[in-house]
């Protein structure tokens, strides 16, 4: 960027285009920063056997340099770039919605310890543990209702519109809301290997691998 804004200022300004032949200043500068775009381009080959993107890209910025289209293969590179860092923005940014839309428990949960309510954070549930859910609380782990009973919102899970009853010897999901009743539930799965965990994975590597029609 700071290379590309130096040669139109002297373009622009000074009247004074850069020289673009291999081995000027425009030339190292583009074969310096082609050097990532090779190494990518390489591994893309390595890796697919095939020339895709990144091969064809680093073929056309060696043939700017080499036939004194330096700034050419600078802009080439720029793009490429600016590109990258947008695509790496538009899927962070689809993550963070992707995880906020599925958040799965609230900031502290409840245990039972020798009959006595204790509150921990989500981290800190284990497999056994007996977690209490009040109404409008989210469940924080997969398992079984052992004591109560609740209508519980499963509709981003199930699909359902509706609250549904649960009561003892129930499945119940970690990220369902308790709209109504009170449930201690016995943790089957907790953390990663929850059912809405293990889906939210599933869509956050999806928006890290393109199909072969994005390609």
């Amino acid at each position: 960027s700071a290379f590309l804004l130096y040669g139109l200022v002297r373009r622009s300004v000074f009247k004074s285009p850069l020289s673009e032949a291999p081995w000027s200043l425009a030339g190292i500068a583009a074969t310096a920063g082609s050097i990532p775009l090779i190494r990518h381009a390489w591994a893309d080959i390595r890796r697919t056997g095939r020339v895709g993107l990144f091969p064809l890209i680093a073929l056309g910025c060696g043939l700017s340099i080499l036939i004194g289209q330096a700034m050419t293969a600078v802009q080439i590179i720029w793009v490429l770039s600016l590109g990258t860092l947008l695509e790496e923005f538009a899927a962070e940014r689809a993550s963070g919605t992707v995880r906020d839309l599925f958040r799965i428990s609230d900031e502290t949960a409840l245990i039972l310890v020798e009959g006595t309510e204790v509150e921990v954070s989500p981290q800190e549930l284990r497999v056994g543990h007996t977690v209490v859910v009040k109404p409008g609380g989210k469940i924080p782990v997969d398992g079984t209702v052992v004591e109560g009973e609740a209508l519980v919102d499963e509709a981003h899970i199930t699909g359902r519109s509706l609250p549904e009853h649960r009561s003892a010897s129930h499945n119940v999901y970690a990220g369902a809301t308790v709209r109504q009743g009170t449930l201690s539930i016995r943790a089957d799965k907790v953390g990663k290997d929850t059912y809405l965990s293990r889906v939210l994975q599933l869509v956050e590597d999806s928006l890290q691998v393109e199909t072969e029609v994005e390609k």
